[in-house]
């Protein structure tokens, strides 16, 4: 198992890193399904349901590129 705290920027990276050497290449599609409820608190919602998704979406963009499709 790989843990991944998506609000983390340097934990994302190594993640993405993790997965490219489990996968033995490039990552080809990302599927972020972190989430928390309200019961977190607002400052954790803000961090995983904003900041991760944004933090992961780009990096996916820097990694995966512009497709040719």
């Amino acid at each position: 198992m790989f843990r991944c705290d998506v609000a983390k920027k340097d934990e994302w990276e190594a993640t993405w890193t993790h997965a490219e050497e489990l996968l033995n290449g490039k990552v080809q599609i990302l599927v972020n399904n972190a989430g928390v409820n309200p019961a977190h608190g607002w400052r954790t919602c803000l961090d995983v349901m904003i900041y991760g998704v944004m933090m992961g979406a780009y990096l996916a963009r820097d990694k995966m590129g512009k497709t040719k499709v």
